[in-house]
């Protein structure tokens, strides 16, 4: 059988690479990874497993169940509600959004994505990553990777810098209907140079926008020339819940908001996504209070007290301080 030359030398860096990278070192699951970030501490290897499938928002599991504050499911809960409408969608380790990435400075990322869609393909991008060394991992379908077929698994492994990023599936519409998460890489907060704004990062505070549809987005993007006003989203989540209003009826689902604690007399930073995949822009404030704006895109920028944000599709990380002293 002729076997290409270029392609025995792809098999041989695979495997190499693979063997000096991960087989040598202990894998930390990535929950242990979310964890106060100090000076001097080792990096970890923070492993991931994805598993990616079909699943029903509001669906039966939702009438025996109901997922924990922070969305993450239990052994006994896998309940996603989205805005209350009943309908299938993509989903990670079946929840929307996927497992949350949280790590620190100079640990190294191992994600293995496993593909369980039936009839489709998919990569990962790690949306603002510069993946320095590691272009390959990057989620570009055909370019740096070929795409996950169904029933197999890629793994992915990175070492990313400090920032506010996501993920989501690079592989045609699939980012409309469920498969993103927050990545966020954490630092010790004495080399933030914002870092006197506030007194708390906590892992709670991660505001992710998505926009929502009741039907598959495929069904909305027949390949037209022109933009459709109705291939807009109706309705906007974060971190995957909401309510719905029926213009129909104009009754409101009974889902859940998302919910976040604070104290008063204290400083939190706050880290918003803007995961939609439409060209909406989203205008995001706090109702009797100001925010300081102090990074965006994985960068830290010069302070500036708004009363809104503003933020587009692709946005891997608008960073504000609130203060809840008033």
């Amino acid at each position: 059988m002729f076997v290409p030359r270029n392609l025995l030398v792809f098999l041989c860096f695979i495997v190499v690479f693979k063997s000096k990278c991960t087989e040598s070192v202990q894998l930390v699951p990535g929950v242990e990874c979310t964890r106060p970030c100090r000076e001097g501490e080792p990096p970890k290897f923070c492993y991931y497993k994805f598993v990616t499938e079909l699943y029903v928002a509001g669906g039966p599991a939702c009438f025996v169940c109901t997922p924990n504050q922070d969305n993450m499911f239990t052994q006994n809960c896998q309940c996603i509600t989205t805005d209350g409408f009943e309908r299938t969608l993509f989903s990670i380790n079946r929840m929307f959004p996927g497992p949350s990435i949280q790590v620190c400075e100079n640990d190294r990322v191992i994600v293995d994505v496993k593909n369980e869609i039936e009839g489709n393909e998919l990569t990962m991008h790690w949306h603002g990553i510069f993946q320095k060394g590691t272009q390959y991992y990057d989620g570009v379908p055909m370019i740096t990777q070929c795409p996950i077929q169904q029933g197999t698994t890629f793994r992915y492994q990175m070492v990313p810098q400090p920032g506010t990023f996501f993920y989501h599936s690079h592989t045609g519409l699939q980012r409309f209907d469920g498969l993103s998460g927050h990545f966020i890489v954490r630092q010790p907060q004495h080399k933030d140079p914002n870092g006197h704004l506030y007194d708390l990062d906590l892992p709670a505070h991660v505001i992710q926008i998505n926009g929502w549809m009741h039907q598959h987005a495929i069904e909305k993007f027949p390949g037209l020339w022109t933009r459709n006003q109705k291939q807009d989203p109706i309705n906007l989540l974060i971190n995957g819940r909401g309510k719905w209003i029926n213009p129909q009826y104009g009754n409101v689902s009974d889902s859940p908001f998302e919910v976040f604690e604070v104290l008063p007399g204290r400083r939190y930073r706050f880290r918003m996504i803007n995961a939609l995949a439409s060209p909406c822009g989203v205008v995001m404030s706090t109702q009797g209070h100001t925010m300081t704006v102090i990074a965006t895109d994985g960068e830290n920028v010069n302070p500036r007290t708004v009363e809104a944000i503003t933020s587009y599709s692709g946005k891997s990380g608008v960073c504000g301080s609130l203060d809840c002293s008033t």
